[in-house]
């Protein structure tokens, strides 16, 4: 089978596509004939060796596939779907109006304006509910500032570059929590509960609920470039490898 692998810590120019032997299956496990490959930031930590999980030489990256079982062994709008108000927050109008485009009730330029005022003037000075964050950042710092009483905050990421301290002073005059989201230990820890998030949410897409939005694609070949567009944060939407 081809592979796309890393031998090495480094950029996104460190990946190669290579054979690779197909491992034997242990039980419980399924063969993936893999279709189209989402591309994620955690991606691009993973190959620079700045991931919380280091896996040993050589790996093959990527925690988001789409395709076939062929053999088994022994954000905007899920907010939506729950029925929440939407307040996105994104660099630029081109992000902004794709916002809109998949059902943002109301929208912040960070870039020109401030989430903080901008959230409380939207919510009649009560603030945010639950905050999702994937940015970090002077972002973060901003949206602690404008929850409700009793927010969760959700910490999924830190694509802005800059881990964030939380100050525990404004945790507590709100009785706010800050919830750390990592999907790939939660599902190695509790199979069970992704597999029923991810059903539900499957259930939303055949619907018609959600139509995920793909941003770019690039030939499986083309790995690097499609992590170094991903890290550019040029584009609003899924970048996505096909085989």
């Amino acid at each position: 089978m081809k592979a796309i692998r890393c031998r090495e810590w480094g950029a996104p120019d460190v990946l190669r596509l290579e054979e690779a032997e197909s491992p034997n299956l242990k039980q419980h496990q399924v063969r993936l004939r893999v279709r189209a490959a989402g591309v994620n930031f955690a991606d691009s930590l993973m190959v620079g060796g700045t991931y919380q999980v280091k896996p040993q030489f050589p790996f093959t990256p990527g925690l988001e596939a789409a395709g076939e079982i062929v053999e088994t062994g022994s954000a905007v709008e899920i907010g939506k779907a729950m029925g929440a108000r939407v307040i996105a927050a994104a660099g630029g109008t081109e992000k902004l109006a794709v916002a809109r485009s998949r059902g943002a009730d109301e929208l912040i330029d960070y870039k020109a304006e401030s989430i903080r005022d901008r959230v409380r003037a939207l919510t009649g000075g009560k603030g945010a509910d639950v905050v999702y964050d994937p940015v970090g950042g002077d972002a973060f710092d901003q949206a602690l500032r404008a929850v409700n009483w009793e927010a969760r905050m959700l910490v999924i990421g830190f694509a802005a570059g800059r881990i964030q301290a939380v100050p525990a002073n404004l945790i507590l005059v709100k009785n706010i929590s800050v919830i750390g989201v990592v999907w790939g230990a939660q599902a190695e820890r509790d199979p069970a509960l992704i597999s029923r998030n991810l059903a539900e949410l499957l259930r939303w897409w055949e619907a018609g609920r959600l139509e995920p939005l793909v941003a770019k694609v690039f030939p499986l070949p083309e790995a690097g470039e499609a992590l170094t567009a991903l890290l550019s944060r040029r584009y609003a939407g899924k970048i996505v490898l096909e085989t």
